[in-house]
């Protein structure tokens, strides 16, 4: 739970040709989801060349890049493919939208609110 990871769902839910996220193609359609991974799981997918990318969110960090997962003796690449500074595509279309948010450049569904 945390307001960095509820953004990023909300962010990526209304993504669409009236609300794009940057530099993604408005006809990207988007679902996020959440539910438990296994090890196994994402090291097929990797393998298969489903797995896109990984991020994580939280407050200090806003939205980080995950380039590599390392459990016990193996390690699982991620594509590099599209990465800008450690981060996807998603990612640092998240990142930036939220950045505008906070530094008042977009306005998005009230989120903010003008100090004087």
């Amino acid at each position: 739970p945390g307001v960095t990871r509820q953004s990023c769902l909300e962010l990526v839910a209304a993504h669409s040709s009236e609300t794009p996220l940057p530099h993604l193609a408005a006809s990207l359609v988007l679902h996020p989801q959440e539910h438990e991974l296994t090890v196994s799981q994402l090291q097929a997918w990797a393998t298969e060349g489903r797995l896109r990318e990984a991020f994580a969110v939280g407050t200090a960090a806003i939205v980080a890049g995950v380039g590599r997962i390392g459990v016990d003796d193996r390690d699982i690449d991620l594509p590099k493919e599209g990465m800008v500074g450690g981060r996807g595509p998603v990612a640092r279309a998240l990142y930036e939208r939220i950045v505008d948010i906070q530094e008042g450049r977009v306005e998005w569904q009230g989120w903010g609110v003008v100090c004087e």
